[in-house]
C-alpha cells in the first residue's frame, strides 16, 4: 500500500509538473478581472516551432466579448469580432516570444474563463493552448463592512416626536474570532490542569506527621 501511495504522489507531481511547464509558454495578463468592468490585457505567446509564428487567433469564453481596442506588435495587424482577435502580418522567430493587447467589455459574471489560442507557423503547422482567467467581483470584502455603516446611521435619526431606537445590529463573528476564543479556552484549561498537578505534587511531598509525636 506505502508503495502505491508513493508512486500515486510522484505521478501527480509530473502531471502537475506538465502543467506548469504547458501553461508558461501562453500566458494572458493580469490573471484576474473585475466583473462589469473594461478590462485590458495582454497575451504572451512563444514560438518553439523550428518555422515562425505567422498567425494568432484568439477565442473569446461565452460571456466575455471583445472590446475594439487591441495592441499589435510592429508589423502585425489585428481582426476583430466580439468573439475573435486574429492577428497577422508578422513574424515571431522561433526560440522568440511576443506580447499582443486586447480589451474586454467586462464579465457578466465571477467564475474562471478559458480562452482558446490558435497559433498559425510559416510551415503550414498549427498548435491550439486553452489560457485561464479568473474574473471576481467588485468589493467583494467590504460589503460587510458598509451594511454595518449603513445599519448605525439609521439607528441614529430622529424625528419630530423623538429618536427612533437604533435596530439592533447583528454581530458577526469571524472564524479567526472563533480560533482566538478557542485557544484562549485550551490555554485556561492547560493552566487548571497545571495549577491541580502542582497541588498534588506538594501534597505528595508534604512530611507526614507520626502519631504520638509533639512538634
Amino acid at each position: 500500500m506505502r508503495r502505491f501511495l508513493t508512486f500515486v504522489t510522484a505521478l501527480l507531481a509530473l502531471v502537475g509538473l506538465g502543467a506548469g511547464i504547458a501553461s508558461a509558454h501562453e500566458e494572458i495578463n493580469p490573471k484576474t478581472a473585475v466583473v462589469g468592468q473594461p478590462t485590458f490585457f495582454q497575451l504572451y505567446a512563444a514560438n518553439e516551432k523550428t518555422a515562425g509564428l505567422t498567425k494568432i487567433t484568439l477565442h473569446a469564453p461565452d460571456g466575455l466579448p471583445f472590446g475594439a481596442s487591441t495592441r499589435s506588435p510592429a508589423g502585425w495587424h489585428a481582426t476583430v469580432t466580439e468573439t475573435a482577435v486574429t492577428w497577422t502580418g508578422g513574424t515571431v522567430a522561433p526560440e522568440s516570444f511576443e506580447t499582443w493587447g486586447f480589451e474586454i467589455e467586462g464579465a457578466d459574471q465571477a467564475k474562471t474563463y478559458t480562452y482558446k489560442v490558435d497559433m498559425g507557423f510559416a510551415d503550414g503547422s498549427n498548435e491550439s493552448v486553452d489560457v485561464a482567467i479568473t474574473a471576481a467581483a467588485a468589493g467583494g470584502g467590504t460589503t460587510a463592512t458598509t451594511a454595518g455603516s449603513t445599519a448605525t446611521t439609521a439607528g441614529s435619526t430622529a424625528t419630530t416626536g423623538g429618536t427612533v431606537p437604533a435596530a439592533p445590529v447583528a454581530v458577526t463573528t469571524t472564524k479567526s474570532d472563533g480560533t482566538a476564543r478557542t485557544l484562549g479556552i485550551i490555554a485556561m484549561v492547560l493552566a487548571l490542569l497545571a495549577l491541580a498537578l502542582s497541588v498534588v505534587r506538594r501534597s505528595k511531598s508534604a512530611p507526614t506527621q507520626e502519631a504520638g509525636n509533639d512538634w
